[in-house]
This record gives C-alpha cells, sequence and structure tokens, in this order.
C-alpha cells in the first residue's frame, strides 16, 4: 500500500514522500532537516549556524536573510553596486565608498529605493502644459498634440495659435478675421460661408423667393427681379406692381385687337375682368393676347380669380366701356357683374349676355288670326285686312268699318260688319256703285232743263239717272217731274262723277244745241 497516496502530507511541508518497499521515506528540500524523532522536514535556522557574519540575519521558512550594512553585501568588504545590472537605468551610476550615486537624465528622476531613474510625468506635473492641446507622456519626455487651428511652437513644448488668414485664398469674397484657435469669415452681402468654411460662395437668394409676382435671376454676389408683361419693378426691386396703363380689348382673333376700351387700364384689371367667357381678349401696346383662364399665367396674374385684380381689389367691368350687356344695362358686382336685360330680351345663365326673347315661339296664340313674326326685343302681328292688333288681348281683331268710318262707309245705304271687312246695303231702287260704299239711284227718267209754273219743260230726248240730271243741267226729273234739289248731289253743279257715264261737255253741249 502506497502510504504517501494515502497521507500526501506524512513528511510535513518542508519535504516529499518517497514510497518503498518497506513503508516511505522523506526527502527534505533545501532549507529543511529531518527530524528524527517526528520523522518529519522541519525549517532549519541557518542564522543559528553563524550565517549573516557582518550583518544582521533574518531566519525565513527554508531559507534566510542577510541584511548587510549600507556599502557591503555578503560576498566582500565594499560592493560595486553600479556593477549590478539594472542599476540606475535611466541615468548614470557613480559607484561610492560604501555607497553610489545615481545622476538621472532629463525626463528622469530618482526613484524611491534610489537604485533606478523612474520617467517624470510632465502632463501630470503641470495641467497647464500643452495649453492649447493634448499632452502625452513620453518616456523621459512628453509632446504636445495640439487643437486644430494651432501648432507646436519651435521647441515643441507648447502650441501657437495658427494664422489662417495669412493662407492663400482665405475667405475669398469676404474678409478673413483671426482668432485663438480659430478663424472667422465675413462675407459680403449676397455672399454665404462655403461649407467648409474657407471661403465665401455665391448666395442664390432666388431660393428664397425674394421677387414678388416676377422671375428672379441669381447674379454673382446679388440677383435681379425681372417682372412679366404689363408689370412694373417697385422702387425696392422686390416686387413687380400691376401700375401699367394700356388699353383693354375685347376681341383678340388672330394677333389682332378689336372692341377696344375708352379709357387705359392695368393690365390684370383688363384680363382678369369675365366680361366674354370663351373668347380672348388683349391688352397693351402692342396688343398681346391676355391668359386663358386656368392658364398657369392665369393664376399668377389673377391669383384671386376672375373678375379681382392682381392686387384684390373688385374689377368694375362695367366702367370698361367695353361691349358688355348689349340690349340690356350692365350692373357690377364684387368680383363680376350682370345684365339687367331690356324688356324682350332675357339673360343667359352666366348671367352676361342678353338674347333676344321669340316671343312667337313661346306663345302660340300670340297674334292669333294673323302672322306672328319675331324682331329682336320684340315681334310684330302681321294681321289680314280689315283686322287690327288689339294691345289687350294681342291678337288680330276684327276692325267694325262701320263705327270707324262712320256715314262715310255706306252713303246712301245700311252699312253692315262682317268679321275681316263690312258690306252696304241699299235700299230698293239703288245699287251699290264700283267703290262699294255708295248707294246710287239706277232708275232712268227724263231730264227737264226748265220749270215755269210748276210745270217741266224743254226734256232732254235720251233718259238720264236723277243725279245725271239734277247735277248738271237739269232742273227736273221724272215723269211726274221732281225739283232737282242742289244737296242730292255729290258734285258742284255742272260737274259729274265719271261713272255716271255721261261727260260734262257733252251735257253741256247739248244743252246749248
Amino acid at each position: 500500500m502506497d502510504q504517501c497516496i494515502l497521507k500526501p502530507t506524512l513528511c510535513g511541508e518542508g519535504g516529499r514522500c518517497i514510497d518503498t518497499v518497506d513503508g516511505y521515506t522523506c526527502e527534505c528540500y533545501s532549507g529543511f532537516f529531518l527530524n528524527t524523532v517526528t520523522s518529519i522536514c522541519e525549517d532549519r535556522d541557518e542564522c543559528r549556524e553563524g550565517a549573516c557574519q557582518g550583518g544582521q540575519c533574518y531566519n525565513t521558512q527554508g531559507s534566510f536573510i542577510c541584511r548587510c550594512p549600507v556599502g557591503f553585501d555578503i560576498s566582500s568588504d565594499d560592493h560595486d553596486e553600479c556593477s549590478e545590472t539594472g542599476m540606475c537605468a535611466n541615468g548614470i551610476c557613480t559607484n561610492m565608498d560604501g555607497s553610489f550615486k545615481c545622476v538621472c537624465n532629463d525626463g528622469y528622476v530618482l526613484s524611491s529605493s534610489g537604485f533606478a531613474c523612474i520617467d517624470i510625468n510632465e502632463c501630470e506635473e503641470n495641467r497647464r502644459i500643452c495649453l492649447f492641446g493634448r499632452c502625452e507622456n513620453l518616456e523621459g519626455s512628453y509632446r504636445c498634440v495640439c487643437d486644430s487651428g494651432y501648432t507646436h511652437s519651435a521647441d515643441g513644448s507648447f502650441c501657437t495659435d495658427v494664422d489662417e488668414c495669412g493662407e492663400t485664398g482665405m475667405c475669398e469674397h469676404g474678409s478673413c478675421l483671426n482668432v485663438d484657435g480659430s478663424f472667422k469669415c465675413v462675407c459680403q452681402p449676397g455672399y454665404t460661408l462655403s461649407p467648409l468654411g474657407k471661403t465665401c460662395v455665391d448666395l442664390n437668394e432666388c431660393e428664397s423667393g425674394p421677387c414678388k409676382n416676377g422671375r428672379c435671376i441669381n447674379t454673382d454676389g446679388s440677383f435681379r427681379c425681372e417682372c412679366p408683361p404689363g408689370f412694373t419693378l417697385g422702387v425696392n426691386g422686390l416686387i413687380c406692381l400691376d401700375t401699367k396703363l394700356d388699353f383693354c380689348y375685347a376681341v383678340y382673333r388672330d394677333g389682332k385687337c378689336s372692341n377696344p376700351s375708352t379709357t387705359p387700364t392695368t393690365k390684370s384689371a383688363c384680363c382678369c375682368c369675365t366680361v366674354i367667357l370663351g373668347q380672348p381678349m388683349g391688352w397693351g401696346t402692342p396688343c398681346q393676347s391676355c391668359p386663358q383662364p386656368g392658364t398657369q399665367e392665369f393664376l399668377s396674374l389673377c391669383p384671386h380669380g376672375s373678375g379681382i385684380t392682381h392686387e384684390g381689389h373688385d374689377i368694375n367691368e362695367c366702367a370698361l366701356s367695353l361691349p358688355i350687356c348689349r340690349n340690356g344695362a350692365c350692373e357690377n358686382l364684387e368680383g363680376g357683374y350682370r345684365c339687367i336685360c331690356n324688356p324682350g330680351y332675357t339673360v343667359d345663365e352666366s348671367g352676361h349676355q342678353c338674347h333676344d326673347i321669340n316671343e312667337c315661339a313661346i306663345d302660340n296664340l300670340l297674334c292669333d288670326g294673323g302672322q306672328c313674326r319675331n324682331t329682336p326685343g320684340s315681334y310684330q302681328c302681321i294681321c289680314p285686312s280689315g283686322t287690327q292688333f288689339n294691345q289687350g288681348t294681342r291678337v288680330c281683331a276684327d276692325i267694325d268699318e262701320c263705327k270707324e268710318y262712320g256715314e262715310e262707309a255706306c252713303v246712301g245705304g245700311t252699312c253692315v260688319n262682317v268679321i275681316g271687312s263690312y258690306k252696304c246695303e241699299c235700299e230698293e231702287g239703288t245699287i251699290l256703285d264700283s267703290t262699294g260704299r255708295y248707294c246710287i239711284d239706277n232708275r232712268r227718267g227724263s231730264c227737264w232743263t226748265k220749270v215755269k209754273d210748276g210745270r217741266c219743260e224743254n226734256n232732254i230726248p235720251k233718259l238720264t239717272l236723277k243725279a245725271e240730271c239734277c247735277c248738271t243741267i237739269g232742273k227736273a226729273w221724272g215723269s211726274p217731274c221732281e225739283i232737282c234739289k242742289p244737296e242730292d248731289c255729290d258734285c258742284s253743279i255742272g260737274m259729274a262723277k265719271p261713272e255716271l257715264g255721261l261727260e260734262l261737255k257733252e251735257i253741256k253741249g247739248r244743252q246749248h244745241a
């Protein structure tokens, strides 16, 4: 049985157990001895055995320590410390009797043991070293890592400001102002700092939209505003104003304008006008076509819509002296106008045009009994003969000729009115003449040219009508004879109507015969 395995501490901490056939044996380490009584390896006290003569001995477990006087070691009377490896590292070692001296190199300081030179951390010793930079400690030295805008001094021990303004091309189109660790570019008007911050580049003022109602054109270091036709640039050079006055034309066709206004007006007051829908208008000298509603040009000129000027004022279309509201009166409205039409006309859906009313087509009973003919703003009734237009009933009504002509309608007879005409009814013994207005005696009898003592004498051989006799040379007529009366004659004595069939000269000739 291996007792060393069963009990590893048989020999104590100062030895090693070795298994043998008969049992085991202890092999003691250096500085230990085998105690025959306890059979354990125990510490050897070298100090009692006379170790460290001339010095001070300190026993330790398995060894000892000799503390020699200064300048001595355990092997001789004076020891050359400088010959030992590592003595006065980073410095110069000088041996002295019983001692030595370390003279450290620059950047080093003697360690607390006095045997070596250790690095001086300059960055820790002086926090303000490498001002405007970062201090990095090096073995036996340090270095400054300067901030941006600073550079090393001539000896590299600190950081100094860099004068960036002295560099070529710095702050072009501006003024360079040097400051500690940096610089500042003060750009001229119309320029702005570049992304790198070293130069001034042109500022595109047009991106901010400075030109109201116009087009912005960027230039090097500035810009300018260009106004659309009809606008003028304001005194500040930023606003295009609708102040130019010229004539407004109601019609623009084939590049020509017609129907001008009597007074000049602004372009928007003309072209934003809702005068004639769907018909291009014109403005200016030379004449230019107004933009059509719905186009971008129209929206720019008329941002408030039709009927409102560019500045937002109502357009008095009625005052433009354009040929609007024909056959009616123009009434201005906010943002537009309307037509108040004359009698016989009606306004269309837009309210901007007056159209003739076809009264004949609207009322089939109009001019009943006759023919209706439409006229601009009215109508005309063409009534048949014997009828006339009645303003009250608006139809062709029969004319009562018997009332209208009175006694002249039927002389010597009775007037009878009929639809569209009239007729004369004559008494027995009379007939209607060719005019249809006179009833004449158609009886023929003797015509007496002389009446003496109530007797009729000297008759004409030919039988005549009473009027032919009494109204010419006769003094009496008929059998028995009737004295002629002047009031029975239509004509003066000696004159006869042609239709009587007997010429006056013929009668007179017979009288003289």
